[in-house]
Formats: C-alpha cells, sequence, structure tokens
C-alpha cells in the first residue's frame, strides 16, 4: 500500500510543508487550555508537525521523530519525576527562564523548544553521541536508545 503523497494536502505544489505546517497550526490553535487538546492530535499528525519543525531548525526529521519517541511515546502530555514535560521532555526547572509549563505541555511550542535545545547542544558538541548525552541529563544508554529509533522513524 503507497503512502499518500503530501503533495495531496495543498492545492499547488510550491510548497507543501508550508500548507501542512499551517495545517498542523491550525489543529493546535484550537487546542484547550494547558495544552490539553479538544480534538485529538493523531501520532500522524503529531510526526508530520515534528518534521516539519525539524526541518525549519535545519535538523534530521528522523533523528527529532526518534528522540520524541524515546522521550514521551508520543504522548504530548507526558510528565517525568523530574519535571521534564512533554513529547520532547524538555527539564523544565533548567528552561524555565524560556518556557512556561504551558508552553511545553503544548505539542508545538514543545517541538519548537527541544529542537532548539537539541540544535544548541549539537551546536556546542563535536558528535551526535555527545549532543544527545547533554541532550539526556548525561544518561548512558541514550545514543543507543535514540540510534535504535532511528531505524523506525
Amino acid at each position: 500500500m503507497s503512502r499518500p503523497s503530501i503533495h495531496r494536502y495543498t492545492k499547488s505544489n510550491r510548497n507543501p510543508m508550508i500548507a501542512l505546517g499551517a495545517t498542523v497550526l491550525a489543529l493546535t490553535l484550537i487546542s484547550a487550555p494547558l495544552g490539553q487538546s479538544s480534538i485529538s492530535l493523531s501520532r500522524h499528525t503529531l510526526r508530520q508537525l515534528a518534521t516539519v519543525i525539524a526541518n525549519k531548525q535545519g535538523l534530521d526529521p528522523k533523528l527529532v521523530r526518534a528522540v520524541v519517541t524515546v522521550e514521551s511515546s508520543w504522548r504530548p502530555g507526558a510528565r517525568s519525576r523530574k519535571d521534564a514535560l512533554g513529547l520532547m521532555q524538555v527539564h523544565h526547572p533548567t528552561w524555565r527562564h524560556k518556557h512556561t509549563r504551558r508552553d511545553l505541555l503544548d505539542p508545538e511550542r514543545n517541538l519548537l523548544a527541544g529542537t532548539a535545545i537539541l540544535r544548541k547542544y549539537l551546536n556546542e558538541s563535536s558528535t551526535l553521541k555527545e549532543a544527545l548525552r547533554k541532550y539526556s541529563g548525561g544518561e548512558p544508554e541514550y545514543y543507543s536508545k535514540v540510534k535504535k529509533a532511528m531505524k523506525g522513524a
């Protein structure tokens, strides 16, 4: 079974990623307070949103989708015992000066925050392994988990 082309989501083929991003943004904007969506964003839609934001940040979409898989299993309202929030499990105590809890529980804002943090660590690091170690707060097996998840992303 072939997957539908992204070009089906827009009337013109000029820039389908913008049309897709606008559609996902519209879905995100009609959500209720604290990131509780009045409609259920499907995992497929969240994957599309992650892809659009990864491209916007200049990151490999497979890497971003793998991080989301490892961090939250695609649950937008995920919360850790260490107060990491959302799809990319952004550590609120570390990043509270830039992001509110409400922001981090919104899928689009969480992906924007998480990808910006990941981009920062990639810029500061000489290897992907080092950047992911920083992103995870030093978890020893994190790199292997993300690399494994990238194969299925």
